[in-house]
């Protein structure tokens, strides 16, 4: 075991222990039924026995019950879950007799203590890179097999990358995922950040305008879809992407310009004659 295994395996174990040393005691029991109920049944009691029953509680609760079996009356069931739960009562009062004289106290701890600010920042020198680097291929895997919400979780780390070019492609992608799920205030939220970012390519930027238009039109927020449109047909370099931005701006510009459709008034309340009849 290598020191680091060491480590990583003692911390898990306090972690755990000191979980355990803040809750109740939580027993199970397993049970049957063979002329009264039979804690712990052998496989060959349980081959005899209608009911088959597990509980799990403390001193004070039933938690949980998971049970099979033929048909039983209710008085039987009954009898079963006290049953069951009488055996919880007895080991948890055993466990704490254990503990009044073999525990140990409780560990001192501090997650702050002792932290190394050098280290850390080492790790993440190490470490950031590749999380990043795996992350965001993994999301454009999914992209590619319309692995549409795998694709967004994966694009998360890569959205925090201190590259501006990989965060803003990070961002572009989640905000196509979004687009695909039906999720547009998401996909606009996602292809909104991608014009915050100082260093993304003018391609990537173009391709977010040209999504956040879309994501617009869905919401019905014609001014901003059309706005993000122009932005596309006038600015951006690729001729196919600027022919398309005009025909949508063309199509939302048109919705524009149709009247708002007419609100029925609200109908008069009926008034009721004199004398209530």
């Amino acid at each position: 075991m290598t020191q680091e295994t060491a480590i990583f395996a003692g911390g898990c174990f306090w972690c755990t222990e000191a979980v355990f040393q803040s809750l109740e005691g939580v027993e199970s029991v397993e049970s049957g039924y063979i002329g009264g109920s039979v804690a712990n049944p052998t496989y060959k009691q349980l081959a005899a026995s209608p009911l088959e029953i597990v509980i799990a509680g403390t001193e004070d609760a039933v938690l949980m019950v998971e049970s099979g079996g033929r048909e039983i009356s209710e008085e039987q069931m009954l009898e079963a879950l006290a049953f069951g739960h009488e055996q919880c009562k007895q080991i948890a009062r055993i466990q704490k007799e254990l503990a009044a004289q073999a525990g140990k106290p409780q560990w001192a701890f501090d997650a702050k203590a002792g932290a190394d600010p050098a280290l850390e920042a080492r790790v993440k020198e190490l470490a950031t890179a590749k999380v990043v680097k795996a992350s965001f291929d993994a999301a454009n895997a999914a992209f590619k097999k319309n692995q549409w919400k795998d694709a967004v979780t994966y694009a998360v780390p890569a959205t925090d990358s201190p590259d501006d070019a990989i965060r803003a492609e990070a961002w572009l992608l989640t905000g196509e995922s979004e687009l695909k799920l039906k999720r547009h205030a998401a996909a606009a939220k996602a292809f909104e950040e991608v014009g915050t970012i100082p260093g993304a390519d003018a391609a990537v930027r173009y391709r977010a305008l040209a999504g956040l238009g879309l994501a617009r039109e869905e919401l019905k927020d014609w001014r901003a879809a059309a706005d993000a449109y122009d932005q596309v047909a006038t600015k951006s370099t690729d001729s196919a992407l600027k022919q398309w931005a005009r025909d949508r701006a063309a199509i939302v510009k048109a919705r524009l310009k149709q009247p708002a459709p007419a609100t029925k008034p609200a109908a008069k309340p009926a008034t009721k004659p004199k004398g209530g009849q």
